[in-house]
């Protein structure tokens, strides 16, 4: 009987430790997604701002420039998908490498 029990109890030892593991693997997952969210905001707030910075400055300038209308819209809409994609980018590849750790090897470092 005293063996049944502590194999009951290694048993759900062990069940824990899964559920600890997937319950982590899922918070990482939505840590990866909820940074990928906060910087497309900043990044379509940055973006918008700038246009209208630019749009401004160019309305301002408009005798400096020879051949080109103030208000390009192609460059405009080019610069604004470079920027934001590099944003994305940028804060997508350290989110993917902190989520790919393994968290129980995390958890014993710490």
């Amino acid at each position: 009987m005293r063996q049944l029990r502590a194999w009951f109890w290694r048993f759900k030892g062990l069940f824990r430790k899964d559920a600890r593991e997937r319950e982590l693997a899922d918070e990482l997952e939505s840590h990866l997604q909820m940074h990928i969210d906060d910087t497309g905001v900043l990044a379509l707030a940055g973006i918008v701002i700038g246009s209208g910075c630019a749009i401004l400055a160019a309305t301002l300038m408009r005798k400096l420039l020879f051949g080109t209308p103030p208000w390009d819209i192609t460059t405009l809409v080019c610069v604004a998908a470079v920027l934001g994609g590099s944003a994305l980018l940028a804060s997508f590849l350290p989110a993917r490498r902190a989520a790919s750790v393994d968290p129980i090897s995390a958890l014993r470092a710490e």
